[in-house]
């Protein structure tokens, strides 16, 4: 007895669902990854996001799954929720690649609205407040 009732809670404690921050986390660290697909960003977006995904030709879109970039660090760094809501506050620095080498570092910080919809989390916008770009070499003006 005892032991099916352990088995029973393993079970159930394994398949733990992804919070707001998990989403986000898992969000940004796919749009870094190759052979990304609208669908698999359709169905964790919502709002906003979603509308502009959806609506992007094959062109924007093709523009938009750039993987010419490499992530260095991600942080959360405030998370303000309510029931079905949360602002979450993060921090993505990344380079971007030129001939698969480092051509600038680019530091962003964003707040991204994450909403609780047909149960789940998903990304309903994301919204930029501040950006720092460093170039690796210097720009050479023609």
């Amino acid at each position: 007895m005892y032991k099916l009732l352990l088995i029973i809670l393993l079970l159930f404690s394994c398949t733990k669902k992804e919070g707001p921050e998990d989403v986000l986390s898992n969000f940004v660290n796919y749009r870094f990854e190759d052979n990304q697909s609208k669908a698999y960003l359709l169905e964790r977006s919502s709002g906003d996001l979603y509308e502009r995904i959806d609506g992007m030709n094959e062109e924007d879109l093709g523009k938009f799954l750039n993987t010419n970039f490499e992530k260095k660090k991600f942080r959360i760094v405030l998370k303000q929720c309510e029931e079905l809501k949360c602002f979450i506050t993060y921090t993505l620095a990344y380079n971007t690649l030129k001939q698969s080498k480092p051509d600038f570092r680019v530091e962003v910080k964003k707040i991204a609205e994450v909403v609780f919809v047909d149960g789940r989390w998903k990304i309903n916008e994301v919204n930029n407040v501040k950006a720092y770009y460093e170039g690796k070499e210097p720009i050479k003006a023609n």
